[in-house]
Parts: C-alpha cells; sequence; structure tokens
C-alpha cells in the first residue's frame, strides 16, 4: 500500500476514535448523573432548570432564608475576637440556584461541542500527499497532514478535534507552534476539558497548570490547604 494511502486510512481511524470516545465520555457523564442521588435541593433546582415557576420560587426562598440565617449568625459573633474566613469572593459563597444552573450551562455546552464534533465530515482526500481535510460547522477546519495536524480556525469545537486527533495518533506529550493566540487558545481548551496532554514547550506546560488550576475550583481549595 501507498504511503498516502496509509496516511488517509490512519487519519479515518483517529478521526472516527474521537468521535467514539467523545461519545462514550458523554454517555457515561449522563449516567453517573442519572444515578447520582439527589437530595431536595438538586431536584427542585432540576425542575426549576425545566422551566418550573414553583420550584424557581422555592430556589429564591432558599436564598433567602439562607442569607437571613446568615445574618443572624454574624449578629451573634464576638465584636472582639479575629475571624477567620474564606475571600468575600469565595467559591463557597455561590447560592445553590446559581450552582445548579452552571451546572446545567457547562452540560449545554459540553454537548453543543460533542454534536458538532459528531457532525465532522471529511471533505477532501490528496491523493498526492495522503492529506485528509476535516469540516466543522460549515467549513474546512482540521487537515491530517500525516506527521503534523493543522487546525485552522479558532472556533472550540475545531481545536478540541484537532487537540484530540493529535493525542491519539502521537500520544499525550506533543508538541505546538503558532501565536501566543493560539497557544492560549489549546491550554485553555485542554484546561477546560480536562485532556490528559503535556505539552514539549515548558512555557506551554507551565501556562497549562496554571489554566488547569483556574479550570478546577476545587484543586485551588485543596492547594489552600482546604481554606
Amino acid at each position: 500500500m501507498a504511503l498516502p494511502d496509509k496516511k488517509v486510512l490512519l487519519s479515518q481511524a483517529a478521526a472516527q476514535s474521537v468521535l467514539e470516545v467523545r461519545a462514550l465520555k458523554l454517555a457515561i457523564q449522563k449516567k453517573r448523573q442519572e444515578a447520582f442521588p439527589k437530595n431536595l435541593r438538586s431536584w427542585v433546582a432540576d425542575r426549576a432548570n425545566e422551566g418550573d415557576a414553583r420550584a424557581a420560587a422555592q430556589l429564591r426562598g432558599w436564598r433567602y432564608a439562607d442569607q437571613r440565617n446568615q445574618r443572624r449568625l454574624d449578629a451573634t459573633l464576638e465584636p472582639s475576637a479575629l475571624q477567620i474566613g474564606p475571600p468575600p469572593d469565595s467559591e463557597s459563597n455561590t447560592d445553590w440556584a446559581d450552582f445548579e444552573q452552571q451546572r446545567l450551562v457547562d452540560q449545554q455546552k459540553q454537548q453543543a461541542l460533542t454534536d458538532q464534533i459528531a457532525a465532522t465530515r471529511l471533505w477532501t482526500i490528496n491523493r498526492k500527499t495522503g492529506d485528509v481535510s476535516y469540516m466543522l460547522n460549515g467549513r474546512v477546519s482540521v487537515i491530517d497532514r500525516g506527521r503534523l495536524v493543522t487546525v485552522l480556525n479558532q472556533d472550540e469545537a475545531a481545536v478540541l478535534f484537532g487537540l484530540e486527533m493529535a493525542i491519539q495518533k502521537y500520544g499525550s506529550r506533543i508538541a505546538c507552534t503558532g501565536s501566543i493566540e493560539w497557544k492560549r487558545m489549546v491550554m485553555k481548551t485542554a484546561a477546560q476539558h480536562k485532556i490528559s496532554v503535556e505539552f514539549t514547550g515548558p512555557e506551554m506546560q507551565y501556562s497549562l497548570r496554571l489554566q488547569q488550576r483556574l479550570a478546577n475550583p476545587l484543586q485551588r481549595r485543596q492547594e489552600r490547604g482546604g481554606r
């Protein structure tokens, strides 16, 4: 078999694997969420997200009650003592309704990205070179050149698909070239989607770790010793 033909077959196999793994991850995530036991607030928040006006009113009532209870607690504090707690902008101050709403937004975003990537279509094959071009969102966005994967636009779905294609083909340790803006986009995408990857460039790898911390409030809290 000629080299260009081998490159085409390998590219198609890698692309199919990316699509299958992404679909599997989303299916597992949904099953975990369905199986996870809900407390009353979670259940009511789900009903509110579905448009139930009474559930939304209940969430607001709980929020006001929490605020009243907090004010009462603050009134009992000894005025001459040292009080130590989280900063005003701490994640722990996020009320339950906001948390549930953000969870829904994140789920919808992941589903939208998965749908975009699932709609990826092989667009052209260069029989001389074996380069394979893939179309996302109505335009050619990723080109698999065999030893390199080229991402042509900064749509999140294109960057995610290109990154996952590269990892599928070359392993988790990869090299990236491009402008600072491109590198920042790749690092942000890898961190937000919890992709296991190591960049060969020291600066990119260091920046990735920072992005991962920003994308993971729980990790930041653990690094602060649970504070």
